[in-house]
């Protein structure tokens, strides 16, 4: 448990150095409580709180106590041990609330759809062509793509300004023609200059972000924009795109406009080519025939896009998994706390239980006389655990994505596991003190 913070850092460094995370990423929901030092303490001093208690002195000297010639002191120490075992539910359960609302919160994050098909997707940046007049640009990267499309197993290929989710971002002033009022200051978004295969020469498509904040009462379909470039003015929106998460699935999708390169195309470009099989096994071909155009040409950086996906998720999995095994350590140090409290109370009283039996009593009658003995103290532990994890939730709600810190599955399950596994804990010793022998119990009195 002292080793978790180690982990952590080496869950962080298990994402790829060729991915830039930027420092948003340590802000975003559910990284946000892994990586702040604070939080990382507060939940181990927790876990460890549950095992602190098991070597506590008041419990020894309880233990300790258990003489037949004391009696009393043996019934103080139960009532002392009883008393830890309550505090420790409280705690395990807490732990199993915020586990409830980390994993579903992790779940929320990991089933994000990041708003494009990455799993057969490779991508790479090639061409340094920026010399070169716009036009012949132009040419060189259409002649990549063309023989990329030709090479048996690609389905698809295209061009992109920057590959999605490498933290890269590229401004453009906008200027939208058909308002009556532009705003005073300038708006500034992100755009792409991507490959036009289905754009005509004064076309623009939007993302649903952006579409929703400059035009929230219409459509954008008709309206004209232009931007700070002059070989992109007066553009017709012909459509809008779903959001791509290009900071991750836990950031929400920046305002987005696509506009076609041949205007005025990057020297270098990135590349999308969507295959039929494992994408980094068509690596050397799609080299080759990027290199048939022009061998002096550079190409590098082939990666395929899940394993971008992929690393910004990786800490929210680790946390999850982390998360889970806190929980169960705590709800395994409570579930033998309350099964070690009743079987001591059932081994100190056992002379006192084969002379009940002896005399009449029925062993479902002794069962239930020592599961209400405990069970209002694990009762108790329970509700005060419930509450003091929803006031944390309701504190922590920043680091919770896409549920609400009450979220009533995630509070409702962490109870109802805690609370069977000290009646299940309750149960089995106490089952023990209907099977006493009456003669032996006497006998050794």
């Amino acid at each position: 448990l002292l080793a978790t913070p180690f982990l952590l850092e080496r869950v962080a460094e298990m994402v790829p150095a060729w991915i830039p995370i930027p420092d948003s990423a340590s802000r975003v929901p559910v990284l946000e409580g892994v990586l702040d030092p604070a939080v990382t303490t507060v939940a181990l001093a927790s876990a460890v709180l549950g095992g602190l208690l098991l070597t506590a002195p008041g419990l020894v000297s309880a233990l300790q106590s258990a003489r037949p010639e004391g009696s009393r002191r043996v019934h103080r120490g139960v009532r002392g041990t009883r008393l830890l075992v309550g505090v420790e539910v409280a705690v395990a359960t807490v732990l199993c609330v915020s586990a409830g609302l980390v994993v579903r919160s992790a779940d929320k994050l990991l089933s994000t759809e990041v708003g494009l098909e990455h799993a057969q997707l490779l991508t790479l940046y090639f061409g340094d062509v920026w010399g070169l007049e716009a036009e012949d640009r132009v040419t060189y990267f259409r002649r990549a793509v063309e023989e990329v499309e030709r090479i048996p197993g690609v389905e698809r290929a295209g061009v992109i300004g920057y590959v999605a989710f490498q933290a890269e971002d590229d401004f453009a002033r906008v200027y939208f023609l058909d308002r009556s009022l532009q705003p005073v200051r300038d708006v500034r978004e992100e755009w792409r200059r991507v490959d036009a295969g289905l754009f005509e020469a004064r076309a623009a498509v939007v993302n649903r972000t952006f579409a929703e904040k400059h035009w929230p009462d219409g459509s954008p379909v008709g309206r004209y924009l232009s931007t700070h470039e002059e070989s992109y003015r007066d553009l017709e929106v012909v459509g809008v795109v779903a959001d791509v998460h290009s900071l991750g699935p836990a950031t929400p999708p920046p305002p987005m406009l696509y506009v076609p390169y041949q205007g005025d195309p990057r020297g270098t470009q990135g590349m999308y080519v969507l295959v039929s099989g494992d994408p980094m096994s068509f690596g050397e071909a799609v080299r080759e025939a990027i290199w048939s155009v022009d061998p002096s040409q550079p190409v590098t950086g082939f990666w395929p896009m899940s394993a971008f996906v992929n690393a910004w998720v990786a800490i929210p999995k680790a946390t999850r998994a982390l998360v889970l095994s806190l929980a169960t350590l705590a709800l395994l140090l409570s579930a033998v706390g309350v099964f070690g409290v009743v079987s001591y109370a059932v081994r100190t009283r056992r002379s006192e239980l084969g002379v009940r039996l002896a005399l009449g009593a029925t062993p479902d009658r002794l069962e239930r006389d020592q599961m209400r003995t405990i069970l209002p103290i694990v009762a108790l532990g329970v509700v005060g655990g419930l509450l003091a994890g929803i006031l944390a939730a309701r504190a922590a709600r920043e680091l919770l994505y896409g549920i609400s810190p009450l979220d009533p599955l995630s509070i409702g399950a962490g109870a109802l596991v805690m609370a069977s596994a000290a009646l299940v804990a309750t149960y089995l010793p106490a089952r023990r003190a209907g099977r006493i022998d009456p003669t032996e119990a006497i006998r050794a009195e």
